[in-house]
């Protein structure tokens, strides 16, 4: 397998013997209060380059486009491709990365703080859940030495300025300015 081939099924199950085992993604109370996207106001969108604590190039962390749901309840809304665990052997990552879709997800102040935050824009209702339809139906390939989570969050980005959703400047940007060098210690 090579960065070049697509993960069958967005990566959200796994071929165990000749079944698919649906991967386990945590729902993350996407329907209760404070978990929902308020589709009436602007929102500022980043994409957020999570710390490692080591001293290794933003490019290598983990990287998602996000944005805010409510402060209260410390949720955002997370768009990334993860590496999850296999279904039936629990303590083996999975060889590929998996597109679990659009998730609501409650990140603590201090990884949020922590967290690098490179912002896409201010963003209407609309242009995120245009941007949500992009991610669910997003590929993942293999990872390998050209393909890893970073150049997943840029082929939606760069996916939504094709569509016209978002400004080429200002992506272009937010880019640079998450895979900067970064110390996070």
């Amino acid at each position: 397998m090579t960065d070049s081939e697509y993960v069958p099924d967005f990566g959200r199950s796994v071929l165990d013997g000749s079944k698919r085992i649906p991967v386990h993604i945590p729902v993350c109370y996407a329907g209760e209060p404070g978990y929902r996207d308020n589709t009436d106001c602007d929102t500022p969108v980043f994409i957020m380059v999570y710390p490692s604590g080591r001293h290794i190039p933003a490019t290598d962390l983990e990287w998602a486009i996000v944005w805010r749901l409510d402060v209260a309840a410390q949720s955002w809304r997370v768009i990334r491709a993860s590496r999850e665990m296999h279904p039936v052997r629990i303590s083996e990552p999975l060889p590929f990365l998996t597109n679990a879709g659009p998730l609501s997800y409650s990140i603590s102040p201090h990884a949020a703080s922590r967290a690098r935050k490179a912002r896409i824009g201010l963003l209407s209702g609309r242009q995120r859940g245009n941007l949500e339809n992009i991610a669910r139906s997003h590929p993942v390939r293999y990872p390998g030495g050209g393909w890893n989570g970073q150049t997943f969050v840029a082929e939606i980005l760069q996916e939504a300025v094709q569509r016209g959703i978002l400004d080429a400047e200002q992506v272009t940007r937010a880019l640079q300015e998450a895979g900067e060098r970064w110390d996070t210690n």
